[in-house]
């Protein structure tokens, strides 16, 4: 089995809270404070949009290939950026079930059971992503985490 490789940017912008700045000191939303564009909010908007089509297309996608981990981890991604965490772990374990030796799945699902206040079932995934040699997310994680 060929496998795609999410980037890694791309992999760390999906851990982004939804209409956080990329960079700090840049934020349009002083302006709409100090009464000036509402260039922040309509931005926010169009994110919002594009992750809602994003959505929609790895939908589409995966009613046509539905053993396609990619496209469930992608949602997953979108999910996870849109705020709908239990969304995210669901697809997240679905590319999980497709595709187990992923660690970066499991990464991202304890990510998410993180949010929404898992912490028990978050540290078993990033144990997991550990064992699979995933060192850069899930060991430091670990060894702050889960004690």
């Amino acid at each position: 089995m060929t496998r795609r490789r999410t980037g890694a940017i791309s992999a760390a912008l999906s851990l982004l809270a939804l209409g956080s700045p990329l960079m700090t000191g840049c934020s349009a939303q002083t302006t709409i404070a100090e009464g000036g564009s509402n260039q922040a909010a309509e931005s926010d908007s169009a994110y919002r949009r594009a992750i809602k089509d994003e959505i929609a297309e790895l939908t589409k996608s995966i009613g046509i290939n539905p053993q396609d981990s990619d496209a469930y981890n992608n949602r997953g991604n979108a999910k996870f950026r849109s705020g709908d965490y239990q969304g995210a772990i669901s697809d997240y374990t679905k590319a999980i079930e497709i595709y187990p030796e992923d660690a970066f799945l499991y990464r991202f699902r304890g990510n998410a059971k993180e949010l929404v206040g898992d912490l028990k079932g978050a540290c078993a995934d990033w144990r997991k992503a550990s064992s699979l040699d995933d060192k850069d997310g899930a060991g430091w994680v670990i060894k702050e985490e889960c004690q």
